[in-house]
């Protein structure tokens, strides 16, 4: 068996030398480079770039504090950056990138800081949403908060584990509070602004859907800006979501504020009349009958607006029978004979009764003189017909108040 030469075995230690050093440089690199990158973590670190002292320090002086603590708040590596060290160190060599803009100026001032704020905060959040808010986590004891939290709180949460919803699915903007523009900026109102966080494509469809067409609003400015119905976004500015809040993308209000937000645009036409009409008087809110956003019929019944009287209201309609149109196979719904917006009309009976000259002479003589006096003295047809059209062979329901009340 041959022996290496003395040579060979030279050059072999020599290799395994040389990787050996480089191995050792790289790992010396890696630590020092570990090292620095750690030092860049802090908060007084982040906070010495002039655009992130103006833009986002004072954001910053209202961050939460820390669970169960009255003094400790959040740090900016602790939500910011994975905690795997690997992950870390590949998102801290990512920040060349934001170094880049840095030293370009790409956010140097409010104003451009503002126009692409949306974009940097969605960056963040689809972080959070790959590492499956294991950020969040550091301070928030999931199962604990749970049992604490109030009862729709602890609904989102099983929801958002099961769909696999990251927590900044619900709980955006509560760190540096995104704020919508306030009152008097350019954009306050417009949705743009508010669908940075709220459901973007599922609002902005029912928002197209809706008072986005000028066609849509009838005879009221073609408006229909988020804000218009509501309110200023400027009062979330500097709060999260609450614990027992509804999640984004829901929106609500008390009955009366709902109407008086439509009343303040659909002030003409018969809308207007609602107010002194029977629904305005039993205080029947806009939003029980019709969709705000109709992207699928304006009418809160499946059915149409003929069934969303009968289900909801006016039930005792629907056991008194339907007439048939003269000279027709439909059926007259509700809304053929009633306007729920305006007072009984004879109009709407001649939309079907037909009062001219020729249905007139085609009557008996008895029917033609009744109908003539009751046309000359614009008498409505309800005064005679009390009961018929909905077929109740009841003298007492005949003569009584609204039906179904």
């Amino acid at each position: 068996m041959r022996r290496k030469s003395r040579a060979t075995e030279g050059r072999s230690f020599g290799v395994a030398g040389g990787l050996a050093v480089v191995s050792g440089a790289l790992l010396l690199t890696l630590l020092v480079l570990d090292s620095a990158l750690e030092a860049a973590t802090t908060d007084s670190f982040c906070l010495s770039c002039h655009e992130m002292a103006v833009n986002i320090g004072g954001e910053y002086e209202h961050r939460l504090r820390l669970p169960g603590s009255e003094e400790r708040h959040a740090t900016c590596a602790e939500c910011h950056l994975p905690q795997d060290r690997l992950s870390r160190m590949r998102r801290k060599l990512r920040a060349g990138r934001e170094l880049y803009h840095h030293l370009i100026g790409t956010v140097a001032t409010p104003a451009r800081f503002e126009a692409r704020r949306m974009a940097m905060a969605g960056a963040v959040w689809r972080d959070l949403q790959r590492s499956g808010s294991g950020e969040c986590t550091i301070c928030h004891d999931d199962d604990g908060e749970r049992e604490s939290a109030s009862a729709a709180a602890r609904s989102y949460h099983e929801r958002a584990l099961v769909e696999g919803v990251a927590c900044t699915g619900c709980h955006k903007g509560v760190a540096h509070a995104i704020r919508p523009p306030p009152p008097g900026e350019e954009g306050h109102g417009e949705p743009a602004a508010c669908l940075g966080c709220h459901e973007p494509e599922r609002v902005e469809a029912i928002w197209r859907a809706s008072h986005s067409d000028p066609a849509a609003l009838g005879e009221t400015p073609p408006s229909g800006q988020c804000g218009d119905c509501h309110g200023a976004g400027s009062a979330h500015r500097h709060f999260p979501l609450p614990w027992d809040g509804a999640p984004p993308g829901a929106a609500s209000a008390a009955e009366g504020a709902e109407s008086q937000a439509c009343i303040e645009c659909h002030r003409e036409g018969p809308r207007a009349e609602w107010e002194v009409r029977a629904h305005g008087f039993s205080e029947t809110a806009c939003g029980s009958c019709h969709r705000i956003h109709p992207a699928v019929g304006a009418m809160r019944s499946a059915s149409g607006a003929d069934a969303g009287c009968t289900e909801s209201c006016h039930t005792r309609v629907a056991e008194m029978g339907r007439v048939v149109e003269p000279d027709a196979s439909s059926e007259a719904t509700c809304t053929s004979c009633h306007d729920p917006h305006l007072p009984p009309e004879t109009s709407r009976c001649e939309s079907c009764h037909r009062m001219d000259r020729a249905a007139l002479d085609a009557q008996s003589p008895e029917a033609r003189g009744l109908h003539e006096r009751g046309v000359r003295e614009q008498i409505h047809c309800g005064d005679c017909h009390k009961g018929m059209i909905h077929e109740s062979p009841h003298v007492e329901l005949m003569n009584a108040g609204p039906l179904g009340s």
